[in-house]
């Protein structure tokens, strides 16, 4: 089955978010990277759009922490085989993911 889901958010949303909240949205290694990270506001907005739309097309991936956005050389996000495409205007990021899922996921 084909699945789709996007969403939307600001980037401002994240100003005052705690470690710990930062820790239950990213792997352990988004955390390296954030850690490293220039603009850790739009870092942690892309990954929490990224997750929230995979979340809206596979109801299974609700433990954010445990899914790895990796980028590869071009600078394209990757998760498993879902297709990842995001943008960014002003204060606001939009992810949007197709996938496919087996029926037993």
């Amino acid at each position: 089955m084909i699945t789709i889901g996007v969403d939307i958010t600001s980037i401002k949303r994240f100003e005052d978010k705690k470690i710990n909240f930062i820790k239950k949205v990213l792997s352990d290694n988004e955390f390296i990277e954030w850690e490293k990270t220039e603009n850790k506001l739009l870092y942690l907005a892309q990954r929490w759009a990224i997750k929230e739309a995979l979340f809206k097309a596979n109801n299974n991936l609700h433990d954010y922490h445990l899914i790895n956005i990796e980028r590869d050389k071009k600078g394209i996000f990757k998760y498993k085989n879902y297709k990842i495409s995001t943008s960014k205007e002003n204060e606001y990021v939009i992810a949007f993911v197709i996938g496919e899922i087996k029926n037993d996921d």
